[in-house]
């Protein structure tokens, strides 16, 4: 056996902390996921939809063979699915616990403003009922009283509407907590599938990928960004659009 080189620092969304993993000289980012899949429990079959991102950068990616130790050394990562299926029901059947850590990685993306396609001026009141959806997941995963987690709110709303709406938000949230905690009858599941639900009706193009490229156009390059949305309504697959253009949309790859 190869000597451990370092450990890696890898955040994983459903315990929202960082694991230490073991590297050699020789070890894989597919290693590192098949590691990592076993340990939250998600099985073969819906372990290669997921995959290293390196933390803190924008779309930077591991390939299954890139060995971690030669290609960023001192990085921290991160554990997400990243190939999302059209049917995520289909996903809770097949692999329930890879359908339970995409719905964390989602919230997390949504907590923490990094879901460009959903404004928060525009979705103020979905935002915060998706928040106080979680809260409500907790209180029946946890066994946590309502007091217990409205005390905690703000770990459940997004920071751009705390950041505008912080002094209006404590009456909605206790108003309708209590009147869910009184009316609902459904178990954390369930509150998980209208979560990423609702979710879906605001970000239906999420995940999506951008990458900045150059484009020879009849003799003249220019910036272009592409963008990768396999289930995309218009243009599935990659699109693109020019630099200058803040639209997304106005062309498309085959």
């Amino acid at each position: 056996m190869e000597a451990v080189v370092k450990y890696a620092r890898v955040y994983a969304y459903v315990n929202e902390d960082f694991r230490k993993t073991p590297l050699t000289s020789a070890t894989t980012a597919d290693e590192v996921c098949v590691r990592l899949a076993k340990e939250f429990g998600i099985g073969p079959r819906a372990r290669q939809l997921f995959s290293l991102r390196l933390r803190g950068g924008k779309n930077v990616w591991f390939s299954p063979g890139s060995r971690l130790c030669e290609a960023r050394p001192d990085s921290d990562y991160e554990f997400r699915l990243r190939f999302k299926v059209p049917d995520l029901e289909r996903l809770k059947r097949t692999d329930i616990k890879a359908y339970d850590y995409y719905f964390h990685q989602v919230r997390s993306d949504l907590v923490n403003n990094k879901i460009p396609d959903i404004s928060y001026e525009r979705y103020k009141s979905e935002v915060v009922g998706l928040g106080v959806a979680d809260m409500y997941r907790v209180m029946l995963e946890k066994g946590l009283n309502r007091q217990a987690v409205e005390n905690n709110y703000k770990k459940y709303m997004p920071k751009e509407v705390i950041k505008h709406h912080l002094f209006f938000l404590k009456k909605p949230i206790h108003e309708t907590l209590s009147k869910i905690k009184k009316d609902c009858r459904h178990d954390a599941w369930y509150v998980k599938s209208v979560y990423l639900k609702q979710f879906e009706d605001m970000a239906a193009n999420y995940p999506c990928e951008e990458f900045k490229a150059l484009m020879d156009e009849a003799g003249s390059v220019k910036t272009i960004w592409l963008r990768v949305i396999p289930f995309h309504d218009i243009f599935p697959g990659v699109s693109y659009r020019y630099d200058e253009k803040k639209e997304v949309g106005s062309g498309f790859l085959m």
